[in-house]
């Protein structure tokens, strides 16, 4: 009896050695391909798209008929045996050269897809934005032939017109996010912005609203070249309005006519008759002209105080775009003949 006791226990210890080992070996060689790269032939960053309801099974076979899975059987085991199966999350995900099963694995039940990027620049008019957004094709386009008063409808603010109310920066957003929430967030940024500075203002200026100041921030966005002129520019502008003097700005002349620069612009041009053409209109254009990015919105609302009313480009070799300001016509007029008197020596 004793010996058969011995026995057993000798079989029984034998069997759970072996068992152990083929445990151990099951193991290693899981987390061997655990740390192995997903695809070893890889070159290039490939995306793909993990949809809603679809399983690990589903994915790692169309991931192997992509090329992007070298081993799929392993795939599902791991992602099953360690709870990955459990949590992935639809979207869309990025193999990159050497990345491992386990970073592959991490990035689907974490769900950190693939961010894309679309900026906005300061200066650009909502034509611009509604091209740019037009030619991604990371989004859903919602606002393809809506109207400006359809696609405030949609972003939530219908009784307000879109020129310049959206905040020029780059903004990230994920696969398939809509245009709608690209623009949704630039005006909620603008409104942000526009309303900090607004409630920290300079005293005494001539706006009746925020709204106004956002219209002067535009002309300054698209008249300065250079950092250091925006709050001189604002300063002019405030000048001629406080004075009743038209603003007569080249820019809303561009603006009114649809052209895309000054040297499209005939003479026929500053003599239309348009709610932005400062040339024949005096006051403030009806909206802004363009997006103003955040130096120009405080240039706006913080100017500095001088008595110029006029400014021309600098003709000097080193003005790299600045202008040269003055208080006097006759000052005016002799700057703009030094200044195109240098550009016909040019030519």
């Amino acid at each position: 009896m004793y010996l058969k006791l011995i026995e057993w226990f000798r079989k029984r210890s034998l069997s759970c050695y072996l068992a152990g080992i083929v445990a151990l070996c099951t193991v290693l060689v899981l987390a061997l391909f655990y740390c192995m790269p997903v695809h070893k032939n890889l070159l290039k960053e490939t995306c793909f798209i993990f949809r809603p309801g679809q399983s690990v099974r589903q994915l790692a076979f169309d991931l192997e008929k992509r090329g992007l899975l070298d081993h799929p059987y392993f795939f599902i085991i791991l992602a099953r045996v360690t709870g990955v199966s459990h949590h992935l999350q639809a979207g869309q995900y990025c193999v990159l050269p050497g990345m491992r099963v386990w970073q592959l694995n991490s990035n689907l039940a974490h769900g950190r897809t693939k961010i894309y990027t679309i900026t906005f620049i300061e200066g650009w008019n909502f034509k611009q934005i509604r091209e740019v957004l037009s030619e991604s094709p990371a989004l859903r386009h919602l606002i393809k032939h809506k109207s400006e008063p359809d696609v405030m409808q949609l972003i939530g603010h219908p009784q307000k017109r879109i020129e310049g109310y959206l905040f020029p920066t780059t903004y990230y957003f994920n696969w398939q996010a809509s245009d709608v929430s690209i623009l949704r967030r630039a005006y909620q940024y603008m409104q942000q912005y526009l309303l900090h500075v607004w409630e920290n203002r300079q005293p005494g200026l001539p706006y009746q609203s925020s709204y106004q100041a956002l219209i002067v921030a535009s002309l300054i966005e698209k008249e300065a070249k250079v950092d250091e002129d925006r709050a001189k520019i604002a300063s002019v502008i405030i000048n001629r309005l406080n004075k009743g003097m038209r603003l007569q700005m080249d820019s809303t002349v561009i603006y009114a006519s649809g052209k895309r620069n000054i040297k499209q612009i005939t003479r026929a041009d500053f003599f239309s008759v348009s709610p932005y053409n400062t040339y024949r209109k005096r006051g403030l254009p009806i909206t802004p002209i363009a997006m103003p990015g955040a130096a120009s919105i405080y240039a706006a609302l913080h100017p500095l105080h001088t008595d110029y009313l006029y400014y021309a480009p600098d003709y000097a070799p080193e003005g790299h775009g600045r202008h040269v300001f003055s208080q006097y016509f006759s000052e005016h007029i002799r700057l703009l003949k030094h200044y195109y008197s240098r550009i016909h020596r040019k030519k």
